[in-house]
């Protein structure tokens, strides 16, 4: 047992273990504090060691050049780190009777063994989706619960980096 209340200098004594504060500061997130630990026959509590906390780096997150914004279509296309997505695309999607509000399961347990039409994607830290939604023109087409003709706006439009996850 600890006691958690101790303010700027105070000591805490139990069982010969006994506690300084030697600064707390309460005015940052999140707050710190300097203790110093230590028995009578170890130490004295010199608080005089310690430093101040690392300062915050100059930039949160660092900047990633991206050769892709702002290019026009001629030199995207040009760019093998680039490609240029149209403003729609056609996807795959359930027909009217086989659709499944898959995305309300959060476990794969769930999604696989409790719809028909549920498929897990992305291993351990994976999302439930419909089995529709994970299909190419092929196979979408060669399904008889599946339809290739949804047009949605294109979440990689006009020019982005080639792993842009779009179809």
């Amino acid at each position: 047992w600890i006691k958690a209340h101790l303010k700027n200098s105070e000591t805490y004594t139990q069982s010969g273990v006994t506690i300084k504060v030697c600064k707390l500061v309460t005015d940052v997130e999140p707050g710190y504090a300097n203790v110093v630990i230590y028995t009578n026959e170890t130490s004295i509590g010199n608080c005089d060691d310690f430093t101040d906390p690392p300062t915050k780096s100059p930039t949160d997150t660092p900047t990633i050049f991206n050769p892709c914004v702002n290019v026009k279509r001629k030199k995207c296309k040009k760019n093998d780190e680039c490609k240029f997505g149209k403003k729609n695309i056609v996807v795959c999607s359930p027909k009217k009777k086989h659709k499944s509000d898959c995305k309300k399961h959060v476990k794969k347990i769930d999604c696989k063994f409790f719809n028909l039409y549920c498929k897990w994607s992305g291993g351990s830290n994976g999302k439930c989706f419909h089995k529709c939604e994970l299909k190419r023109k092929k196979t979408c087409e060669a399904d008889t619960d599946c339809k290739y003709t949804k047009v949605i706006p294109n979440p990689c439009l006009k020019c982005q980096l080639a792993t842009c996850a779009s179809r």
